[in-house]
């Protein structure tokens, strides 16, 4: 079992795709709030991330998707590829330490990584996403929306971002890095979203 429309839609008894695009922003939303939690991304994939080194004295550069499986590239806000023996790697970790930093703030890293999404996640995701489809769907037998009164309004998750709520009184919850009430819902599986989580310095 995966985290997929397929599975969603046998979880609800649906055999039509009338309700495939609900479902799948809500199932977006799930995991862009475990993803925001953990502050990390789940699933493997190739590609990009703009890494900003914490201040001028750190050396290491921390990616958000792990592990690391290759290293394609990494380029300083500058423009200059360091090669590999300017960088050594924690690919457990995702991390990048540095050699010679020169105090650039700003790396694109180019690499291979993340690990499917299983297991414990898999135990945090379906519920909550049970939560959100029953608020955004009308559906109360799944417990209500997110917020008691609001259902999710706006997510903009680019790496880690932000949720925005719509309260329905006029006025809108949420906040970058996460609100007090996304970590509200989460705190029943703190334990095990813990396990996942990086802590950056």
């Amino acid at each position: 079992m995966g985290f997929d429309l397929e599975t969603a839609k046998e979880r609800l008894g649906i055999t039509d795709d009338s309700k495939d695009d609900l479902i799948n922003s809500s199932m977006e939303v799930a995991l862009s709030l475990v993803e925001l939690y953990c502050n990390r991304k789940f699933g493997i994939v190739a590609g990009e991330e703009e890494v900003i080194v914490p201040n001028a004295t750190m050396q290491s550069l921390q990616v958000h998707r792990i592990p690391i499986n290759n290293i394609n590239s990494v380029t300083s806000e500058n423009g200059k590829a360091l090669t590999g023996s300017q960088h050594v790697s924690d690919n457990k970790a995702g991390v990048l330490y540095l050699k010679n930093n020169n105090y650039n703030t700003n790396y694109v890293v180019n690499y291979d990584g993340g690990e499917e999404i299983a297991g414990a996640i898999l135990t945090v995701l379906w519920p909550l996403f049970d939560i959100i489809y029953s608020g955004a769907s009308g559906d109360s037998g799944g417990g209500g929306s997110i917020i008691s009164g609001s259902v999710v309004k706006e997510t903009s998750i680019v790496g880690v971002g932000s949720i925005e709520y719509d309260t329905g009184s006029g006025g809108s919850g949420g906040g970058s890095g996460g609100s007090n009430s996304t970590n509200g819902v989460l705190s029943s599986f703190a334990a095990l979203l813990d396990l996942y989580r990086i802590n950056e310095a």
